[in-house]
């Protein structure tokens, strides 16, 4: 007799039992390994990497670096990229377990004398010939004199999965005019369903022709062809023509809707007082400490709301609130993460003044109705928030869209003396859509315990059927492998969406001794990691044969 079950409630009590026997279930890491294949043999620095994917086995990895790259440029072109810093990219079609040698993505690495730095790559998801990929990064090449040397930010675009790049150009199509410095932007891309629009974002100190200040603010332009153009750089946040703290680092993303469900929300962190939307004569009312504000577009970034405070403590607090980051798992789920020294009394229990020390720890806060509004206040998302000594920093968080949320951060906490005190990248996941973390946080490198060198600025993205790639640089030579200056690591894992779905699977059947038939306990643990490799194209692999 043989014994059938749906993979969905297999996998379901799987993970019932093994929250019975420990609490969420745990996945593992991959051994960190290096994601430039030259770490072994180069000498230049490789930085903030970050990691998309298409959703259909493309994984591209791009970041900056300074080594000269020979290959895999012709035989004899030692020194051919210089020692400026360049946008290096790296491919992978195996769910991150190899990848390409590196190569340049800007096609003018060899000639250039400009440094190009803070690369960030996004793709519609689309198959070839429709796919289309748009990399953005700062830099303060002049393209051959057609701009001058401030920052700028420059675009190039991939049809092919990343194998070849577009010329660079010009972003802020106010470049070869303005004077101040445009940095660190961030792209996104509502897809194909979405109505195929582009959004950037960047910080400037340029005054757009004197319409705002000069002091950092968010600017934002858009692209309807897939980053062929792009609209003239504008102000997003709202009050940008008065204010005058610093707004910094801007991150945006999207449900992918299409007018007029489609919402976008944009973070950063400014030490404005901002006093609207507060009461009229709210003069000061959040101080010049750091804090993170909000502001949404319903109409696929050429209008924003006037920007809000976040995190609900903002009027209150005395730390700073700095480096956000904004995902949504759609079904009116955002959650956002940023780093913080505040002590963050409240919502922990009362007479906990100071509970979360000075160090930096990091916070979270959830909305429900597409950013309009983030209560309660934030809480602490390390769970060893009120017990840690070391400094948590620059978190990143991304979801599957069915139901894991992972974030990651790097860590000089040595988590009760487990690991050292280097940098460490730690790891928390979240099945209900960030309301609480798996506790206490774990190393995402699991060399953490034994590694001397630091790791720093995770980025983690997903499929969203199963595979979870993360990047990091480090100067680690992991064992004595690679050389110890900078490079690109990686690690990668397994963790089905949650929860499952799924067709039949077959069991094997074991009878008692009174001849009834039963799945054996213990034939279903045997199976439990089997059952939990799930494919994209929808069946579950169980005893070597497909089933849907």
């Amino acid at each position: 007799m043989r014994t059938y079950v749906r993979v969905g409630l297999l996998l379901t009590a799987v993970l019932a039992l093994a929250v019975l026997a420990g609490g969420t279930p745990a996945y593992a890491w991959s051994y960190p390994a290096a994601l430039n294949t030259n770490a072994a043999t180069d000498s230049g620095l490789d930085w903030l990497p970050q990691v998309t994917t298409d959703g259909l086995g493309n994984w591209l990895a791009v970041w900056h670096s300074n080594d000269e790259l020979c290959a895999p440029l012709p035989p004899g072109c030692e020194g051919s990229l210089g020692t400026d810093s360049d946008i290096l990219v790296a491919r992978s079609t195996d769910n991150g377990a190899t990848w390409t040698d590196p190569a340049a993505l800007n096609t003018n690495a060899a000639t250039d004398s400009g440094d190009d730095t803070r690369p960030q790559v996004t793709t519609d998801g689309q198959a070839p010939p429709w796919t289309h990929w748009v990399a953005v990064w700062e830099s303060n090449g002049n393209l051959g004199g057609a701009i001058g040397t401030d920052y700028d930010i420059l675009v190039a675009r991939s049809g092919d999965n990343g194998a070849t790049w577009t010329a660079p150009v010009p972003l802020n199509t106010n470049a070869a005019t303005d004077s101040g410095d445009d940095a660190r932007p961030q792209v996104t891309t509502n897809g194909t369903y979405g109505g195929n629009n582009w959004v950037a974002v960047w910080h400037s100190n340029d005054s757009l022709g004197g319409t705002i200040g000069t002091d950092r603010d968010i600017l934002v332009a858009g692209s309807t062809d897939n980053g062929v153009t792009w609209t003239a750089p504008a102000a997003l946040n709202t009050n940008a023509a008065g204010d005058s703290g610093d707004d910094w680092d801007p991150q945006v993303t999207t449900d992918r809707l299409t007018p007029p469900w489609t919402h976008w929300v944009a973070v950063w962190e400014s030490n404005d007082e901002l006093c609207a939307p507060l009461p009229p004569g709210c003069e000061g009312s959040l101080g010049t400490d750091y804090d993170i504000l909000v502001a949404r577009s319903g109409d696929n970034g050429a209008n924003w709301t006037a920007p809000a405070a976040l995190n609900r403590n903002a009027a209150t607090d005395s730390g700073d609130d700095y480096v956000p980051q904004v995902t949504t798992g759609g079904w009116d789920n955002w959650v956002a993460v940023w780093v913080s020294d505040d002590e963050l009394c409240a919502p922990l229990p009362p007479g906990c003044e100071g509970s979360l020390g000075t160090d930096r720890d990091i916070l979270v806060a959830r909305s429900t109705d597409k950013g309009a509004t983030w209560p309660p206040p934030p809480v602490p998302l390390n769970s060893n928030a009120t017990t840690d000594s070391g400094d948590d920093d620059w978190p990143q968080v991304t979801t599957d869209g069915g139901g894991n949320w992972v974030a990651v951060w790097h860590s000089n906490e040595n988590l009760g003396g487990t690991i050292g005190t280097d940098l460490d990248i730690l790891v928390a996941r979240s099945t209900n859509n960030g309301v609480t973390w798996t506790a206490p946080p774990v190393p995402l490198n699991t060399n953490a315990a034994t590694d001397s060198g630091s790791d720093f600025l995770p980025q983690v993205t997903t499929d969203g059927a199963g595979n979870w790639v993360a990047v990091w640089y480090s100067y680690d030579d992991l064992g004595g492998t690679i050389g110890t200056d900078f490079d690109i690591l990686y690690a990668t894992e397994y963790i089905p969406p949650y929860p499952p779905v799924g067709g039949l699977a077959e069991l094997p059947d074991a009878s008692d001794s009174a001849g009834r038939n039963y799945v054996a306990l213990a034939a279903l643990a045997a199976l439990a990691a089997a059952a939990l490799v799930a494919l994209s194209a929808g069946g579950w692999y169980v005893r070597r044969r497909w089933v849907r």
